[in-house]
């Protein structure tokens, strides 16, 4: 999974020159760890902060900061939040990490679109959506001075499915 966004104003999908718009999950958010993004970049929100390469920032976490773990080779993102729940302290103080970095991911959206409502959708959100309430929205309210309503899509996971057929169809310009 990534992260990603589609940019909803005045009725209509925003698009860029090239047809791609809010890119958010290239956002660079950590200079620490500098893990690679699929693209190819570092510190990119992706890179760390969705499904797919949170187990590696997890590693890399764990090692960078001589970090002991039984739980140190999980492969997938649902692991180590079970890990947490279940009262890994090593998972846990990871997930307060991750928390920051998915702040700063949030922050950077609100600074760049200042928007009303932020609805939030994929498998990290919807399956542990009581430790964004706890882990990511308080470093949120630290950084970011106006926080938007957020919420957890009604859309089942398929909002990214459903916004890609609907850009098909939706390419009018915006003057």
């Amino acid at each position: 999974t990534g992260i990603g966004a589609g940019v909803y104003e005045q009725g209509r999908l925003l698009f860029g020159e090239d047809g791609n718009f809010a890119e958010v999950g290239h956002f660079v958010v950590e200079t620490t760890w500098n893990l690679p993004c699929g693209c190819g970049g570092t510190g990119h929100w992706e890179g760390c902060g969705s499904g797919r390469f949170i187990p590696a920032f997890f590693l890399e976490w764990c090692r960078s900061s001589n970090h002991r773990s039984p739980f140190r080779n999980l492969s997938d993102a649902a692991a180590i939040f079970a890990a947490a729940a279940g009262g890994d302290p090593v998972a846990g103080e990871f997930v307060s990490e991750l928390g920051k970095v998915e702040a700063r991911g949030i922050s950077l959206l609100i600074a760049a679109y200042d928007p009303s409502l932020i609805v939030i959708d994929g498998s990290v959100a919807r399956n542990n959506w009581h430790i964004f309430e706890t882990s990511v929205l308080p470093h949120v309210r630290s950084v970011s001075g106006k926080i938007p309503q957020m919420r957890l899509s009604p859309l089942g996971g398929n909002a990214p499915l459903l916004g890609a057929a609907w850009s098909v169809f939706d390419r009018t310009p915006v003057p």
